[in-house]
């Protein structure tokens, strides 16, 4: 209903080490007079997958798992959600002086630095919902 706030829980969001998240509105919902907002648990800002520190037991840094929430409010006309619908996108930042490349093939001596593509080529998981299994993702570059 039109002037109503939604709280939508969307899944687990998980990072790499040394990233952080940034997440915006896609520009189709401003046009409809959508108001979205996307918050993490534990972190006191709007739009903001901050970068965890999550040391393991034997001192390693690695990523570490939140749950993922969009605040949805129609503001002139009802609305109808369903899933799958695109409602915000995802730009992920990294906090290295050397960035990331998803496909990082070019330079074998950064190889294991941090890196972020699998040994397959692909991007790792991000996003999981209630039942553990990985939602895919929709990359663009």
């Amino acid at each position: 209903l039109k002037g109503q706030s939604y709280l939508i829980r969307c899944g687990k969001v998980t990072l790499p080490s040394g990233c952080r998240g940034v997440l915006s509105p896609k520009s189709s919902i401003g046009r409809i007079d959508v108001m979205v907002r996307s918050v993490v648990d534990g972190c006191g800002l709007y739009d903001v997958i901050p970068e965890y520190t999550a040391a393991t037991a034997d001192g390693v840094q690695g990523s570490q798992c939140a749950e993922l929430w969009v605040e949805v409010t129609p503001r002139s006309f009802n609305v109808r959600i369903y899933r799958g619908l695109a409602l915000t996108q995802l730009m992920i930042l990294s906090s290295s002086k050397n960035g990331f490349d998803m496909n990082n093939d070019d330079n074998e001596e950064e190889k294991g630095k941090g890196e972020v593509s699998r040994s397959d080529g692909a991007m790792p998981p991000l996003l999981y919902g209630d039942d553990e299994k990985e939602i895919p993702l929709n990359l663009h570059n």
